[in-house]
């Protein structure tokens, strides 16, 4: 399975988990300043309801072999990035408390996400370890009024 997954700037608008079950939908997404990578709201469909993630998101975004897992860039209010893990079955979403400056992913394997940091300036690969690395943030889904979408 060698398939592109988009770029910071170009991206699909949904990504389905490996099972078929989950997915993560963008929504509304612009750049963040003129000619950076786009941001936008991203949502989690389970089954038939699709709830509003806390946060501005961009991609692309891998999931984990079993689909209880899914990483995905994460804008702070000054324009950096962080990685956001966000785990299905405890429904929270983990904010590394390591920087970034413009994430792109490209896989979710064992517990660990891969990608590079920075594609087209100083280029840095990107290993990011779930069970070791630390977390500055913890957001919980809220799940209980799926945001009034159905």
């Amino acid at each position: 399975m060698n398939k592109t997954l988009g770029t910071p700037w170009d991206f699909a608008n949904e990504y389905i988990s490996p099972n078929g079950q989950l997915s993560l939908e963008f929504g509304y997404v612009g750049e963040v300043a003129m000619g950076a990578p786009l941001s936008g709201e991203c949502f989690l469909k389970i089954a038939k309801s699709k709830v509003k993630l806390d946060g501005m998101f961009g991609g692309p975004i891998v999931w984990s072999e079993n689909s209880d897992k899914v990483a995905v860039p994460y804008w702070t209010r000054n324009r950096f990035q962080k990685l956001a893990i966000i785990d299905i079955n405890e429904m929270k979403i983990l904010i590394s408390k390591r920087d970034f400056r413009v994430i792109e992913l490209s896989k979710f394997e064992n517990g660990l996400v891969y990608g590079i940091d920075s594609p087209i300036y100083r280029t840095e690969k990107i290993e990011f370890n779930v069970g070791i690395e630390k977390f500055s943030n913890e957001i919980k889904i809220k799940t209980g009024y799926n945001n009034g979408y159905k």
